[in-house]
This record gives structure tokens, sequence and C-alpha cells, in this order.
């Protein structure tokens, strides 16, 4: 899976810093991004459970066509879906949160009836019409400010984006290091071997805390356009107030 901050709408449409850390392709930014291959994911969780594994969905217009618009986000609460506010922005009016190992197999779907966007950073929440069931999918939590992010450390991307076989719409996972810390972000890097693409704006970067729960640091925000390199992350931390879930 690369995850690229792109999203789908109606046409490719490259979102957030293109080529963002792609100094070392010597100008070869440009011919990278028509390539746009997805390298290195895999379906395998990196020991999410399943519940933990459902909390991560595929928000689109349909199952038989992602091309129409296609984001990714995260459940933290029954009826809440944390994702980018470039893909609140963008996405096409009507698109549903999607659960399930791909779009094409899901589980279960709930519209969205509306997205509440913060103001100032690249953070929105999907509303759902319909709670998605406990006993399918748990809301994961952000991790909190005292919980120590390093360089080095490595952490999980999911998403649903495209990937190097043209594929679409299927849940993916890959581990990178994290290359850069600061107050308001954090930036991965695949090493020209892996990264984020296409559908997978809104995603999230995972962690594990003590106790072995998966947690959210952030939503995908911007990345590298050769889908390879830089992935940049919007925290989470200080945020906790404004999407803290009013009984949903």
């Amino acid at each position: 899976m690369n995850v690229r901050l792109t999203t789908l709408l109606g046409a490719w449409i490259v979102l957030g810093t293109a080529c963002a850390g792609d100094d070392e392709l010597s100008g070869e930014c440009e011919a990278a991004a028509v390539a746009a291959p997805l390298f290195g994911a895999s379906t395998d969780p990196f020991e999410l459970e399943a519940r933990e594994q459902n909390a991560i969905v595929a928000l689109t217009l349909s199952e038989e066509d992602a091309g129409q618009g296609l984001c990714t986000g995260v459940l933290i609460a029954p009826r809440r879906v944390l994702t980018a506010r470039h893909c609140a922005d963008l996405l096409p009016h009507g698109v549903s949160a999607f659960v399930g190992p791909s779009i094409d197999a899901y589980t279960f779907k709930s519209p969205v009836l509306d997205f509440e966007s913060h103001e100032e950073l690249d953070v929105a929440i999907a509303e759902l019409r319909d709670a998605i069931p406990s006993d399918l999918a748990t809301p994961l939590e952000p991790i909190s400010e005292r919980e120590v992010l390093e360089v080095d450390m490595r952490v999980i991307l999911a998403g649903y984006g495209l990937t190097e076989d043209d594929q679409l719409g299927v849940r993916l996972f890959v581990q990178e290091p994290i290359k850069e810390i600061s107050s308001d972000t954090v930036t991965v890097d695949g090493s020209g071997e892996t990264g984020a693409c296409v559908g997978d704006s809104g995603g999230p970067l995972l962690t594990r805390d003590d106790e072995g729960r998966h947690r959210i640091i952030g939503v995908l925000s911007a990345g590298s356009a050769s889908c390879l390199n830089i992935d940049v992350y919007q925290r989470l931390e200080a945020l906790s107030a404004w999407f803290e879930p009013s009984g949903c």
C-alpha cells in the first residue's frame, strides 16, 4: 500500500503537498507521480485484532466505482469517523463509510450525514447515520499527550488506496519508521520502497500502547507524489477536546 495523500474525485487528484520530501528525486518527481506505484503493503494487520481492523473504513460513493471519490478514515465512536479535512472538502456528496476488508466485500456500510471540519488543521469528522455495531468494530482512541513518539520508532500506515498493480479499495497495512516529529505533524519515510497513495488520504497512523491496544497518532494529510517516500500525518494529541465524542 503506498499511502500518498491524494484522493479520487471523478479523476485522479493530488491533494496536500505534491512531491513533499521528494527533493532527492532530482527533478523526477513529476514522472514518478505518473507511475504512482504502491509498494510494500499487505493485508497483514500487524497484530491489530479483527475489530480494530474494522475501525479503519473506506469513505466513498459506491462499491461498484470507488474512482468516483475515495478516502480512508478511522472510527473514533460508533457514529463518528475521523479523516482529513481535504477529504471532507472534496469528496462528492452522498458518500458512505464502508466497513470490511475491501469496498466490494464490505460487511456494513452507513451513509455520511455531514462532515465537521477543523477550522485550521487537516482533520475532519464524518457523522454517520447508522452506528457501526460494537461486535464488528472497536473505535480507536488517539494517543495521549503523555505518550512519547521518537524518531525511528516503527508505526503502522493503513488505508484503502491505490497499489502498484492498480488495485483500489482493499484495506492494506504497512510499517514504516518515523523520520520527523513537529508540534503538529509526524512524518514517516518509506525510503523508496513503501508509502501511501491515492485513496489513503485521511487514513490513520497507528502505534500500540503499553497495554497492547492500537491508538491513533494522526491522519494522513500529505505525501510524496511517488507514493514511495515521505508521508505527513496531522497529529491528534492536542485535539482531544475538539473531537471528543458526545454520547454518539
